[in-house]
């Protein structure tokens, strides 16, 4: 991430991170993050609690 930051004509840099992206993005929609995020975020502003830890508990 560095070097497509320090170097922004780096494209090898910016197709790995790319490449990341897309990686996280089938993990996330594996672990059906968006019905987990969904959930969070209601139990969140329901309890006063952060997002994330929200996310922590009901991810498993």
């Amino acid at each position: 991430m560095r070097r497509a930051v320090n170097y922004l004509l780096d494209l090898q840099a910016h197709e790995s991170i790319a490449y990341a992206q897309f990686l996280a993005g089938m993990a996330f929609n594996n672990a059906s993050q968006g019905y987990v995020q969904t959930l969070a975020w209601q139990v969140s502003h329901f309890y006063h609690q952060p997002l994330t830890i929200c996310n922590a508990v009901l991810l498993p």
